[in-house]
């Protein structure tokens, strides 16, 4: 983002001490300037208003993630929006899904589930996140637009949330 969009700000927050060391240094490396904080989703107000909020591949890791989208809807500017990517499972569960379905639950059931129930009071959203959940989950954090972009992303689906 940083080196693409020169004359942005670029705030990175993450709560592991690992990953932003890692952001720091690839940062460095690539001589761009971007600020990288050891911080909850709380934190996101301390920089507010904000245009754009990323959270990529991180809002089914998320034990909290209304609470997060809340922070996010906070910390926007007046025409600021929020852009969510997670992986493009389907829109329903079918008891054969394709090989990409199938893969995903293998890494709910193995990984990001279990992580994200290491947390007290988890929503356990799990890989396997829905169009449905992502609507439902912006729509109580107090999002008024959810928007499935038509954007190629891989197997990544963006979603475009606005106040």
């Amino acid at each position: 983002m940083a080196r693409t969009f020169t004359k942005a700000k670029v705030i990175g927050l993450d709560i592991d001490p690992a990953s932003i060391a890692d952001a720091k240094n690839n940062a460095r490396a690539s001589e761009v300037t971007a600020n990288f904080v050891m911080a909850d989703a709380s934190a996101m107000s301390d920089y507010s208003p904000l245009d754009l909020i990323l959270l990529l591949e991180v809002l089914h890791d998320l034990s909290q993630p209304v609470d997060v989208l809340r922070a996010a809807r906070r910390s926007l500017g007046p025409d600021g929006v929020v852009l969510v990517a997670d992986e493009k499972v389907a829109d329903s569960f079918k008891p054969n899904g394709d090989e990409l379905e199938r893969m995903m639950y293998a890494w709910s059931v193995t990984y990001c589930l279990p992580a994200s129930l290491a947390e007290e009071s988890s929503a356990a959203l799990g890989t396997v996140l829905r169009t449905s959940q992502v609507r439902s989950l912006a729509a109580e954090a107090g999002f008024s637009s959810v928007e499935v972009s038509d954007i190629d992303a891989g197997f990544f689906r963006l979603y475009v949330l606005r106040p």
